[in-house]
């Protein structure tokens, strides 16, 4: 054989084992950067499940209950009270679904994930279903929120990984600072909303003048916790009874017509509870520095409010 021959001899060698690595080496990791990207890809998706549910559909349904609270006050106010809870229930999961002609499209869960469903999908081509497959469950657990309770169905599929398929009990504790009272807008036309007064509920029992934040906290209209008072889904029923959850907060001097046997608690002038000043235990005091008419009975003045013997107090005059 001639050099020539030699020569493409082994170039056609050369060229084959070359072929073959190649192929071998395709053969071998021919994924790898496919395996890369999947991975990465399954991981992106069960992250995005995981704020889908803790995150996006909690905020929405939170959203949604919020307004839907607001809305329920104002049918009560435009109609009656609420003859139960479970009539609340109904309304509110009415609104959510988007079929109580009463609520606007801010209360509807449905309109806040449809939202998310066309973000998602413009943002990472994620296609979101969804159903509600049961009814709200509605409870409140401490005096200033609502526990609130749905049942979804959801999936999320995309054309690259997967099918993923969820069915979730979704919880929120919904705030009701901010919400107008029902009991004093159906009740006496005031248009109060509800917000927590910080400095009577943080106050140390040893304050040396709580007087100040008495009357802060009349001047501003705000609310605190008492055994006595309704709660707010109390107030949307119209109730009066005590509550371990009850609210109650103080009636202005000129909003109420004035009543001398009456206290400007809340519910208390609400219910028509009369003191007949027959001994200490059911008098009835004014706090001068806010106005002579204003009264008040003896156990919000020594005990909620921790008034005690200030100059400030005097016992009022009753008939």
């Amino acid at each position: 054989m001639n050099r020539k021959g030699v020569f493409f001899t082994i170039l056609s060698i050369f060229v084959s084992v070359m072929l073959i690595a190649m192929f071998t080496y395709q053969n071998q990791f021919p994924v790898d950067s496919d395996v890369e990207i999947n991975t990465l890809r399954i991981t992106f998706f069960h992250d995005f499940n995981n704020d889908l549910k803790n995150s996006y559909l909690e905020r929405a349904l939170y959203v949604s209950v919020y307004n839907a609270l607001d809305y329920a006050t104002i049918y009560a106010d435009s109609n009656l009270f609420f003859s139960s809870d479970s009539d609340i229930e109904t309304f509110l999961d009415t609104c959510l679904k988007g079929t109580n002609p009463a609520c606007g499209i801010d209360a509807s869960f449905t309109h806040w994930v449809d939202k998310i469903k066309d973000k998602v999908y413009d943002d990472f081509k994620i296609d979101l279903t969804y159903s509600i497959s049961g009814d709200v469950i509605l409870s409140q657990t401490i005096p200033f929120s609502i526990h609130v309770s749905i049942p979804v169905t959801y999936t999320l599929s995309d054309d690259f990984v997967l099918r993923l398929w969820n069915s979730e009990v979704l919880d929120a504790e919904v705030s009701i600072t901010g919400l107008i009272d029902p009991l004093l807008l159906k009740q006496l036309s005031i248009n109060r909303r509800i917000i927590r007064d910080p400095m009577l509920e943080l106050r140390d029992d040893d304050n040396a003048n709580p007087h100040d934040d008495f009357v802060s906290h009349y001047n501003s209209g705000t609310y605190v916790m008492s055994d006595f008072g309704p709660s707010f889904l109390m107030r949307l029923k119209g109730s009066l009874a005590n509550s371990t959850l009850g609210l109650q907060t103080l009636l202005k001097v000129g909003e109420v017509v004035h009543q001398a046997n009456m206290s400007y608690i809340d519910y208390k002038y609400i219910k028509g509870e009369e003191y007949l000043c027959a001994s200490i235990y059911t008098n009835l005091y004014n706090i001068d520095t806010i106005n002579t008419n204003f009264r008040i009975g003896r156990f919000d003045t020594f005990e909620l409010y921790k008034l005690g013997d200030l100059l400030e107090i005097t016992e009022a005059d009753c008939g």
